[in-house]
């Protein structure tokens, strides 16, 4: 059977899309069990939230193919672990990158300000599991990491796996965000051209919601330290000495980073580089940033903290000033609450498998 229409919509995940194309069902393999498969083809579409508040992009070619382990009129009989589903979209177009920003936590200190991009996706379904890949490529799009406004290309390879239809979680570990031809100023308001950062999603875990919630360890690698150290000295009365001197080229390292609510927490951040090693533990909240780092160049050694007034030098023994807050932050993380059921979580043992 096929239905050609001008107006055709399917909905996966929290979007949906629409357009005129082709909807085919088919009926094949054994006649005593056959199994059935549906096709939807858009050769041109729309995609926005399921609920029509926004439209993110357009496309070309999209499909979304769908079989059933049987042909039933009664689909609602099938369980739903049963139903598999391949949604690919080889071509769409974003006409503004800043209708993203919704993904971002309010207050984190990041945000798409616009320009174009391109974006393909591969996304499979069975039952309430799902994996796939999308790839985002934007030109000339401007962002905002803090205090600091950025210019260059954007290049973000997501990798998902593991993923739970239900609550819309998934290993992200594989996934590359790659800031390439980047335009921005130093401590000194002069313009910096051609730097670049990449970002390697080791293992964490992604949560696919408005804002996005992340947790996860990155491997980076920067052209140099100078967009981060203008970061940590944002409001230090000494920023263009300093800046200039913990900007050194070539460095890597590791971070973990928490993205959530209205903030982005990146701790334990270990940077080295030429002469350079910098530790660090960053909270940007409300677009404010605090936290503390401790920096070695060469002879030189420094401690920094932030807070709501500015900023605090410790110039006296700053590497052991910056682990007692690191033993202070870990004795205050044992420290949490468990949970008020956690006793009648261990008295009580889990009940027998059913034989």
């Amino acid at each position: 059977m096929r239905v050609d229409a001008n107006h055709l919509a399917a909905t996966f995940l929290d979007y949906s899309v629409a357009g005129s194309g082709r909807l085919e069902a088919f009926v094949e393999g054994d006649t005593a069990k056959p199994e059935a498969r549906l096709a939807l083809n858009l050769p041109r579409l729309s995609l926005g939230r399921r609920d029509g508040t926004a439209e993110y992009l357009s496309g070309r070619h999209f499909r979304l193919e769908t079989t059933l382990p049987r042909f039933t009129l009664d689909p609602e009989s099938i369980p739903v672990e049963a139903i598999t589903t391949r949604i690919e979209l080889p071509i769409a177009e974003v006409a503004d990158i800043s209708a993203y920003s919704d993904y971002l936590p309010l207050g984190a200190g990041l945000e798409l300000l616009g320009g174009n991009a391109s974006l393909t996706a591969d996304l499979q379904l069975e039952g309430l599991h799902v994996q796939g890949d999308m790839t985002l490529r934007a030109f000339n799009s401007d962002l905002r990491v803090g205090e600091q406004r950025l210019r260059g290309d954007l290049s973000l390879d997501t990798r998902l796996r593991e993923g739970d239809l239900e609550t819309l979680t998934f290993d992200a570990a594989g996934t590359r965000l790659r800031l390439d031809n980047v335009m921005h100023e130093d401590a000194e308001g002069r313009r910096v051209q051609g730097w670049w950062a990449q970002l390697d999603l080791e293992r964490g875990r992604l949560t696919w919601q408005q804002p996005l919630n992340l947790s996860a360890r990155f491997g980076l690698a920067m052209r140099d330290s100078g967009l981060l150290a203008n970061l940590f000295l944002s409001r230090a009365g000494e920023r263009p000495r300093l800046a200039r001197l913990l900007t050194v080229p070539m460095i890597s390292g590791h971070a973990d980073v928490d993205l959530s609510d209205n903030r982005l927490h990146v701790s334990d951040l270990r940077l080295i580089g030429r002469n350079l090693e910098i530790l660090a533990d960053l909270r940007l909240i409300d677009d404010i940033a605090r936290g503390e780092m401790y920096a070695r160049f060469g002879a030189l050694r420094i401690g920094l903290a932030l807070d709501e007034e500015g900023r605090n030098l410790q110039l006296f023994r700053p590497r052991r000033w910056y682990q007692s807050i690191e033993e202070a932050r870990s004795e205050m993380d044992s420290r949490q609450p468990l949970p008020s059921d956690w006793q009648q979580e261990i008295e009580e043992p889990p009940a027998a498998p059913p034989r």
